[in-house]
C-alpha cells in the first residue's frame, strides 16, 4: 500500500498481522522514520484479526501490548500523534461494524480536553467529538504542519459533517 500512494514502506520479518506481531519493533522503526519523513502511519491489523476470530480476552491483552509499546512515541513531545482504528470488529459475532471508533489526536502546542483514558465511552466526550474518517486525518495532518491552515467551511454538507 505504501508503494502504491508513493511511500516508503519498512519491513521487517516479524513485522506482520498476526497478534505475535514485533510491536516494539515497529514503535521503533517508526519513531526512527520521523527523523527522516514527515509523516509515518503504523499500522497494526492484529487486534482486527482476534476480533475476527471472537477472541475479546486475547483482543484486550493485544491492545495493552499496544498501549505499552507506544510509550516511546507517547513520550515524544515534539511531534503530532493521532491514534485511532479504520473501523469496528464485535470479538463476540467476529463481523465489522459501525460504531464510531476512539480516537486520539495530540500536537505540540494542541488543546487538551479532560479525557484522561482511551476508549469508545471515553472519547465520544472528547474535544474531538465525533468526527468522520476524511475530517480526523485533516486536522492530523493540520497539527502537524502538512497542509496549509484550514478553515471550516460553511453550507450544507460541509466538511466535517454531512446532513
Amino acid at each position: 500500500l505504501a508503494a502504491l500512494c508513493g511511500l516508503t514502506g519498512i519491513a521487517s520479518p516479524g513485522f506482520t498481522c498476526l497478534p505475535d506481531t514485533d510491536l516494539e519493533g515497529k514503535v521503533a522503526a517508526a519513531d526512527e522514520a520521523l527523523e527522516s519523513h514527515g509523516f509515518v502511519s503504523l499500522h497494526i491489523k492484529a487486534p482486527d484479526i482476534l476480533a475476527h476470530d471472537c477472541d475479546p480476552e486475547g483482543k484486550r491483552d493485544l491492545i495493552e501490548r499496544i498501549d505499552a509499546a507506544l510509550g516511546p512515541l507517547l513520550a515524544r513531545d515534539d511531534i503530532a500523534l493521532g491514534v485511532t482504528a479504520d473501523h469496528t470488529t464485535n470479538s463476540q459475532t467476529g463481523r465489522h461494524t459501525g460504531d464510531p471508533v476512539p480516537a486520539l489526536l495530540r500536537a505540540p502546542g494542541g488543546r487538551r480536553d479532560r479525557v484522561t483514558t482511551f476508549g469508545e465511552q471515553d472519547c465520544i466526550v472528547g474535544g474531538l467529538g465525533r468526527l468522520r474518517a476524511h475530517a480526523y486525518f485533516r486536522c492530523l495532518a493540520d497539527a502537524a504542519g502538512l497542509m496549509p491552515a484550514f478553515s471550516r467551511p460553511e453550507g450544507p454538507g460541509a466538511w466535517p459533517y454531512q446532513p
